[in-house]
This record gives C-alpha cells, sequence and structure tokens, in this order.
C-alpha cells in the first residue's frame, strides 16, 4: 500500500466520541470527526501512512482500537446481504497483508437491524478470503481464532459495511498489563483520560 493519504476508525467508549476526536486534532495533528457511519463509539481520521496510524494506537489515550479501513459499501439488509460481503471481501486485494505463513481471524460487529448475524458476518467473510487465496495462488489460507497474526474486521452499520485491518489486536487499548491489581470497578483509563480533558486539566497543575 503506498504511503498516501488513508482513512482509519478509531473505538473508544461511548458518548466520548467527540473528546476522542478532539484529542487526535489537537494533539496529534489529525483531521478527525465522531460517529462515522452513525456509529456510536467511533471516530474517524485521515492519516498520511500506516506508520502516523500505528503511532496513533500507540500515543492516543482515548482510543479502544484503531483500523485502517480497506472497503466500505452499501449492502442489503436481508439475508442477500450476507452474499455481499462475501464479494467485497473477496474482491480486496490482501497482498500486503497475507501470505503463504499468515495465519488470519475476522471479527465482526454489527449494528442495526438485519436477516443475519455477527456469526454469520464472520464465517461468509473468513470463507470469501479462503476462497481468493485459493483462486489466485492455489493454497489455503490458514486461520486461527484464538491468536491469529492479522485480525480483518468485517463490521456492519445499517446498510454499510466496514472492512478494514486492526491495529491492535485481541485486547483493548484501554486495558494496561501492568497494572498488579486490577479492581472490578475500576475507571477505564479511556473515560479517566476524557474526564481530565473535560475539566481542562493542565499537567502542571495539581490534580486535586
Amino acid at each position: 500500500m503506498s504511503e498516501s493519504s488513508h482513512i482509519a476508525f478509531f473505538t473508544t467508549s461511548r458518548g466520548i466520541e467527540d473528546l476522542c476526536a478532539r484529542e487526535l486534532n489537537e494533539q496529534l495533528s489529525v483531521f478527525a470527526s465522531p460517529r462515522p457511519f452513525e456509529m456510536q463509539g467511533w471516530v474517524q481520521a485521515n492519516v498520511n501512512s500506516i506508520l502516523q496510524l500505528a503511532e496513533i494506537c500507540y500515543r492516543a489515550r482515548t482510543i479502544h482500537r484503531g483500523m485502517l479501513l480497506l472497503n466500505a459499501v452499501e449492502i442489503p439488509t436481508a439475508r442477500e446481504g450476507l452474499d455481499a460481503i462475501y464479494d467485497a471481501v473477496k474482491m480486496l486485494n490482501l497482498d500486503e497483508w497475507l501470505d503463504r505463513d499468515v495465519t488470519f481471524a475476522i471479527r465482526s460487529e454489527r449494528k442495526g437491524k438485519h436477516a443475519f448475524q455477527s456469526p454469520d458476518i464472520m464465517r461468509v467473510a473468513g470463507q470469501a478470503v479462503i476462497d481468493a487465496v485459493q483462486e489466485r495462488y492455489g493454497y489455503r489460507q490458514c486461520v486461527n481464532l484464538d491468536d491469529p497474526d492479522i485480525i480483518l474486521r468485517v463490521d456492519v452499520a445499517e446498510q454499510w459495511c466496514i472492512i478494514s485491518v486492526d491495529f491492535v489486536g485481541e485486547e483493548s487499548l484501554h486495558r494496561r498489563g501492568y497494572r498488579v491489581y486490577h479492581h472490578p470497578a475500576a475507571l477505564r483509563s479511556t473515560l479517566a483520560c476524557a474526564m481530565l480533558m473535560l475539566c481542562n486539566w493542565k499537567c502542571d497543575k495539581q490534580l486535586v
């Protein structure tokens, strides 16, 4: 993929999408807007390169997940929507992300009323990847549902199917692995950051 402008999506807690977009705009110098495709908890941004997307995932404090958009297509909400999802995934050029030794998995989130469920989306999209690789290169792409090398997201919001590459992995960025003890009522770090942004706290001031 060329190092030109790309569209990225970031997920966050519902209700703080505007604050997440503000952080991306003001502190990470990317143009961001909240709730693309009317998706609650999502923020869209333009990034200059894949490296910049990776840097945002590392530095941003209000995001849970970062994804690179591969394609977005309109689909029927009826059962025929699964055929449209299959076609949209199969037509993708995934050479940059997959080769013979790379394992993959499909993850999906669905919002709206449809005649199918998220497991149906993952099954159809996964089969589309396998069929495409088999037809083009003559081998079967390896699937690993537990610990894949690459996660392809196929999310559906009403009539939109959004296909992307997950840049975070299975664990949301709000989790902090260095914590010795996870209190069951602990405040998510992303929400804590949003609260500090709301009160306009400055790092050179005492927090009471």
